[in-house]
């Protein structure tokens, strides 16, 4: 009879999933720029949409017109806490000549929505609610918690979801909705942003040999800094992960044509293993400075950690991870073995947390931060239902 009503009550569940309301909320959020730095009207239209919903919602100012949006729907005295984490900041649009239509119009064909964070990530944020919302219109019993967290600036250091784990909310699993193409993502590489800061003197380029050009400098340590890259693809790789990376990928320097560069700067992103050690990775980025440098003992050159964030990996034998795997199976009938992600998120700073995190969520990575972003209607709506049935084996798992 316990079966039974178990697979009764997850059909209801999955029934209160309507396709045309999922897809309707991602286009909405779709509509609403929310470029990090400017999230303010997002996080109002979501704290209004969901407290017309019924939920008990909350906004928890970051900064300044910066708000993360938190809903906490709990039943029982008892179960597991699932965190249902997604960021609503996107990136800038860049050039508007690129897309096909305007990138916050939200347009649709027969299989996709295209529009400026439709895969990075309003969809999966669509998911998670509507995941939510089926829990609450089905009204079927459950012991634990579900929390949903609309964080601000994932696309930046990661203020949000920072601040949320600051204020102390815990959890014992979290399902984060980057676009993971529905893949069971276990294991995310780290990131750290480092600054080379190169001083020469500058003076005129009629008398170049009055100054020191820190471009000339610059560039030899890039090169250097090119082999330590190359090095790197032929060590430490993960089954999941591949190789640690690093590019150097941004270079600023000199006034003008006519002066002899003073200054130059270089900016470089390494990818993180989940054995890569911060501060290890960082003292060989700056021996390589360091070796070019002391060649050329009239400049001066600082090697700086900016931000970094470890890399994420799960228990594969996690409740979580068993349960998406399942449902996967179940319900896609797609591929249900776990994958590594090769770029970073929040599901970093949760793991960081100790909580059995994953990233699963409609939509391919691949075409994210970029124009004419896309969302396949069919996976977003089998990512709701897979997230609930989810959370629902996950509540039945700890009674």
């Amino acid at each position: 009879m316990m079966n039974v009503n178990f697979e009764k009550n997850k059909n209801l569940l999955l029934s209160k999933i309507n396709q045309k309301e999922v897809i309707s909320l991602t286009k909405k959020l779709i509509e609403i720029p929310s470029v990090n730095g400017n999230e303010n009207e997002i996080g109002n239209f979501l704290y209004d949409y969901l407290k017309k919903h019924g939920f008990s919602v909350s906004k928890e100012y970051v900064e300044n017109c910066r708000p993360n949006i938190l809903v906490r729907y709990k039943k029982g005295e008892k179960g597991k806490t699932i965190l249902l984490n997604g960021h609503i900041d996107t990136v800038s649009a860049g050039d508007s000549d690129r897309w096909f239509n305007n990138p916050f119009s939200a347009t649709e064909d027969d299989s996709y929505i295209y529009g400026l964070g439709s895969a990075d990530m309003k969809s999966g944020l669509a998911a998670h609610i509507c995941a939510m919302e089926a829990f609450m219109e089905s009204n079927i019993p459950f012991n634990g918690e579900i929390i949903f967290s609309g964080v601000v600036d994932e696309e930046n250091t990661q203020k949000g979801t920072k601040d949320l784990l600051n204020k102390g909310i815990l959890a014992d699993y979290s399902i984060v909705s980057e676009p993971s193409d529905l893949k069971v993502v276990t294991t995310c590489k780290g990131d750290m942003d480092i600054g080379i800061y190169i001083k020469g003197k500058a003076a005129h380029a009629s008398v170049p040999e009055k100054g020191l050009n820190a471009i000339y400098l610059a560039s030899k340590i890039v090169l250097e800094l090119e082999k330590y890259s190359n090095d790197l693809k032929k060590t430490n790789n993960h089954p999941l992960l591949g190789n640690p990376t690093l590019v150097v990928g941004k270079i600023r320097g000199g006034e003008g044509p006519s002066i002899v560069a003073g200054s130059c700067d270089l900016r470089l992103d390494r990818r993180l293993l989940p054995n890569d050690d911060i501060d290890r990775v960082t003292s060989e980025i700056k021996k390589v400075v360091d070796n070019v440098s002391k060649k050329y003992p009239k400049f001066t050159t600082e090697t700086k950690l900016l931000y970094a964030v470890p890399a994420m990996e799960c228990d594969i034998k996690s409740p979580l991870v068993r349960y998406l795997q399942k449902n996967v199976k179940e319900l896609y009938k797609g591929d249900s073995s776990i994958q590594g992600w090769k770029a970073t998120s929040d599901g970093n700073i949760l793991s960081l947390a100790g909580i059995d995190t994953v990233v699963f969520g409609p939509g391919k990575i691949e075409v994210a931060h970029q124009a004419n972003e896309k969302v396949e209607k069919k996976q977003l709506v089998l990512a709701t239902k897979i997230i609930a049935a989810t959370i629902f084996d996950l509540f039945k798992f700890s009674d």
